[in-house]
């Protein structure tokens, strides 16, 4: 009796938790490389690549619309698929790439079963790319972050050097393979190493040698591309991670946490979107992870067409949201709510507390984007020294006068006064500076 009231209740928990927002992070499809090799003997030619360097591929569209039927099946519960596309339901976002324009319109096309894929009846937003501080990454735009990767501070690190010389017979095999006279590491390896994953991924293989395409010098190769990737947004070591992600992936967890606290509403309508997208690329969802703390273990760079999914639930007998956090890369779908939020299920407080470390408060303070030019510091200088000279003179006439009147005046209060006046230290312009909080272009 006591187990049938348990599956009683137990279904009744259930029932009471609805899934009410979705908001998912992907990654474009598979794409012809970002430049042609010109040292190797891949052979990388419009030929080929008729479309150009970092252009989707067919076989990129359908990996979309395989990841879109996934989602369809997934949340066929919970989006209206029975009625025609209405805008109050989603929102779909992109990089002003057409990568990622385009894997955006492929997976959209499958997940709301559009009978032909070319007819899509739903817009795709996006932002200027140097404008875009929400979904490209690693983001120049931060100007001490910028400096970071200038400088090569992450490289200096001992477990950096130690992973440079771990892969570092590796790089030369690759490159012995390749007829490339270039010397590679783990900083550079990555240019050459994603044209030979373009060519296998889009079945363009022939020129690519054996060895290259798997087995375990491949294995190693893509351990090491992971750990590439990795190292754009922490150190090896994981010192820097939190420092980092303020300045990185850690924006995005902001704006992903003031989606899940109250979603986006389309103009003319009171309820938010069911289902909200952002389409962009592998170094965004790698520093999104890093600033999750999330698969940071054996570190893979995300696949073409991963995605993370942020799921937020409504239970309607405690009036709570809770959050569910699951990750699809390549054949692998792993739940990462614990792992981020520290438990499951996670509340929407419990998200917060996890991330708030990483989550900058004020993103142009953080990037240094208020701190005086050398130049201007030159200028303040300057001013001031003319601004001390003027009051030294000051002082030594009013000083005088006051010898010369023979304190004519018995009024204690007046001198104050004046005192008060000229005690009236120089503002320091820099240590007011009125919070300027970045505000991410989400909508």
């Amino acid at each position: 009796m006591r187990f049938i009231i348990g599956i009683v209740l137990c279904f009744s928990v259930l029932a009471e938790k609805k899934l009410d927002f979705v908001l998912a992070v992907w990654r474009h499809g598979a794409r012809s490389p970002m430049t042609f090799s010109k040292t190797s003997s891949i052979g990388d030619s419009f030929e080929i690549w008729p479309d150009g360097t970092g252009q989707l591929t067919e076989n990129g569209k359908e990996m979309h619309r395989e990841l879109g039927r996934f989602l369809r099946n997934r949340y066929k519960d919970f989006y209206p698929f029975d009625k025609e596309y209405r805008r109050k339901d989603i929102y779909v976002r992109s990089t002003d790439r057409d990568r990622t324009l385009l894997s955006a319109v492929s997976n959209l096309g499958a997940f709301l079963n559009v009978s032909t894929p070319g007819n899509v009846p739903f817009p795709v937003h996006t932002l200027p790319t140097e404008t875009d501080n929400l979904l490209r990454y690693p983001n120049m735009n931060c100007k001490r972050f910028s400096e970071i990767l200038k400088n090569k501070e992450i490289q200096q690190t001992a477990g950096y050097k130690d992973l440079d010389e771990k892969y570092a017979d590796d790089f030369r095999k690759m490159a012995e393979l390749l007829n490339d006279t270039t010397e590679y590491t783990l900083d550079n390896m990555w240019t050459i190493f994603d044209n030979v994953d373009c060519h296998k991924y889009n079945n363009f293989s022939e020129t690519v040698p054996a060895e290259l395409l798997s087995g375990p010098l491949y294995e190693r190769l893509t351990k090491a591309a992971g750990l590439a990737m990795q190292t754009l947004f922490t150190d090896v070591e994981g010192n820097r991670r939190i420092e980092l992600s303020r300045m990185q992936g850690g924006v995005l967890l902001g704006d992903i946490l003031e989606q899940l606290r109250s979603p986006l509403k389309q103009y003319d309508f009171d309820e938010h979107v069911k289902y909200l997208v952002y389409s962009a690329h592998d170094t965004t969802l790698a520093a999104a992870l890093v600033a999750m703390n999330a698969q940071q273990q054996n570190f893979k760079q995300p696949f073409y067409a991963s995605a993370l999914l942020f799921e937020r639930y409504y239970d309607d007998s405690t009036k709570t949201h809770s959050v569910e956090i699951w990750y699809k890369n390549n054949n692998e779908f792993t739940d990462l709510t614990a792992e981020t939020c520290g438990e499951k299920p996670c509340s929407l407080e419990q998200l917060e507390q996890a991330w708030l470390p990483v989550i900058p408060l004020n993103w142009d303070a953080e990037c240094h984007h208020m701190d005086p030019s050398p130049e201007h510091l030159q200028a303040v200088q300057t001013k001031s020294n003319i601004l001390a000279v003027v009051l030294a003179l000051s002082w030594a006439i009013f000083i005088s006068y006051f010898i010369l009147s023979k304190r004519s005046s018995k009024h204690p209060e007046r001198l104050a006064l004046v005192e008060q006046e000229f005690s009236m230290g120089v503002d320091d312009k820099w240590s007011n500076v009125p919070a300027s909080n970045f505000v991410n272009p989400s909508i």
